[in-house]
């Protein structure tokens, strides 16, 4: 997707790492090196959005900060915005995006001034926003506008082995952060992994990649603790810990790098935007 459009329109189910996933079309775009900025369009009112996304002039509304301030679209210039939660904006907002999109412009709130952006647009939403558009929620000329390329991101649980390279990844980066060595996944835990159906998705794949980092205070994690944490969940259930998925092709005897060596490094490139160096980070290459 290097040369690909500048819009583009995911459309997936909820707690899907769609976030994460626009973050890797970002990265693997001729746009890496520009900015990249995400919003919730369904987290903020929408005369706090219409501020946030296009931005203020000084005396814009009461509490305006002084000197203005320059909305998400300006901070992503040369780079990418990614608006999560699309069908929830207003039509008024759905107007004024339609215009930006158009005319590649954006004006501040209580501005006269046109300001010109270069960014590429993805969204996202959990909604049909065709059924959206038929119903009139949703303008249909924005439908067509942003919907050049729809992708589908098929549940964590359908992923087969991305959730492994995936908590490895998210392990090293918590024990990063906390000053401490990465847990080691045992085979046992690995396969534990690919069993779970993960009903929360990739953020309940985070909270979990938490937890071991915090309660495992060995250099490893088996598939009991795995167990133990993967069951407080409360999304969890029972009969996902009790047997492991048969379809599985991971062998007892099986090492920690349960995959082979070339499908990991293709996974691992294919999430660092194909940057070798994080790659190797992510598959403990030096």
């Amino acid at each position: 997707m290097e040369n690909g459009s500048e819009r583009l329109l995911h459309l997936t189910g909820v707690f899907l790492g769609k976030e994460i996933f626009a973050q890797s079309i970002h990265n693997d775009s001729a746009r890496r090196n520009g900015a990249f900025v995400a919003v919730n369009c369904a987290a903020l009112a929408e005369n706090l959005l219409e501020s946030e996304l296009f931005g203020y002039v000084d005396g814009a509304f009461t509490g305006a900060v002084k000197g203005g301030h320059p909305g998400l679209f300006e901070l992503a210039q040369g780079g990418t915005i990614f608006l999560d939660e699309i069908s929830e904006i207003s039509p008024n907002l759905q107007a004024k995006l339609l215009r930006v999109l158009q005319e590649r412009e954006v004006r501040r709130v209580g501005s006269n001034y046109v300001i010109p952006v270069n960014i590429r647009v993805i969204c996202a939403t959990n909604r049909d926003l065709l059924q959206e558009v038929q119903e009139k929620r949703f303008r249909n000329d924005l439908y067509y506008r942003l919907n050049v390329l729809q992708l589908f991101i098929p549940p964590l649980r359908q992923r087969g082995e991305d959730c492994i390279l995936l908590m490895e990844h998210a392990i090293q980066q918590q024990c990063l952060q906390l000053g401490r060595e990465p847990v080691q996944l045992t085979p046992g835990a690995c396969r534990r992994l690919l069993a779970y159906p993960w009903p929360g998705n990739v953020r309940e794949l985070v909270n979990a990649s938490e937890r071991i980092c915090v309660l495992e205070k060995g250099p490893e994690i088996g598939e009991e603790k795995l167990d133990d944490i993967l069951r407080d969940h409360p999304l969890a259930h029972p009969d996902s810990l009790s047997q492991p998925d048969s379809s599985c092709d991971v062998q007892p005897d099986s090492p920690p790098s349960l995959q082979p060596e070339r499908q990991r490094i293709e996974i691992a490139l294919r999430l660092s935007g194909n940057n070798r160096e994080k790659a190797a980070q992510m598959l403990g290459i030096s």
